[in-house]
């Protein structure tokens, strides 16, 4: 979706069958969405074409995807929750992520041993990671709602992917924590080796627009100013739970 073109300008028609995306027709630096209001809108008219089983809840994986979260939740009458997960690196590699309400601790152990992360190095960065999260989950007040059954759907919702690295280890631990249903990814903006990747990774995968370099998160969002506003991510989560 493009800032000149409002909302309705867009039809089912124009998306592609096979990727869920619009057609690469804006470049970074250009043309920016409206705002992550606007997004949601869009993402849920596409998600209502493959409307998931009642038994579904959606996930904002982001504070700043919150908002995009509840638009999506409103239009298919589903439950809102903001699930917080924080990873870590070493020497710029992720090497695991906590997540809230989830007492142990996803690692990536091939990493770890690779690159000989001692225990203390990485005792150290848990415990960064996890006082991190407790100062977000007191900051937002996630909902902490049950994942959804076996023949479940958790929808997970992110303003914007380059890597996805956050996005992966969401989905590693939801996994850990024994879910087994199916998980789609929906994202404003994606990566477009990311997609192909998380095609492997999740039962669907559904971006608005999906370039090859995505960059900065923001840089494709006019509202970035608000995207962290603490209140209003907090009466969104009330008002859809």
């Amino acid at each position: 979706m493009l800032a000149e073109r409002p909302l309705s300008f867009f039809s089912a028609h124009e998306f592609d069958n096979n990727t869920h995306t619009l057609p690469r027709r804006a470049s970074i630096g250009q043309k920016k969405f409206i705002s992550r209001t606007e997004v949601g809108k869009l993402l849920a008219t596409l998600l209502k074409y493959n409307r998931p089983h009642s038994n579904a809840v959606v996930l904002a994986i982001k504070p700043s995807a919150t908002l995009i979260g509840a638009e999506i939740a409103k239009s298919l009458e589903l439950p809102l929750d903001l699930f917080l997960v924080h990873s870590f690196k070493v020497d710029d590699l992720t090497v695991g992520a906590v997540a809230n309400g989830w007492d142990d601790v996803l690692l990536k152990d091939q990493i770890i041993s690779g690159c000989r992360v001692s225990e203390e190095t990485l005792k150290h960065c848990i415990d960064i990671a996890r006082n991190e999260l407790n100062y977000k989950a007191q900051l937002y007040s996630p909902l902490n709602l049950p994942l959804p059954g076996e023949d479940g759907t958790v929808i997970l919702v992110t303003d914007g992917i380059q890597t996805g690295q956050n996005a992966r280890c969401t989905i590693a631990i939801l996994r850990k924590m024994g879910y087994g249903g199916r998980i789609v990814l929906v994202s404003g903006v994606i990566g477009s080796d990311a997609q192909k990747s998380f095609m492997k990774e999740c039962d669907d995968v559904i971006a608005l627009i999906s370039p090859r370099i995505v960059g900065g998160v923001d840089n494709w969002y006019s509202d970035s100013e608000v995207k962290d506003d603490v209140e209003e991510i907090r009466r969104t989560l009330r008002q859809c739970d």
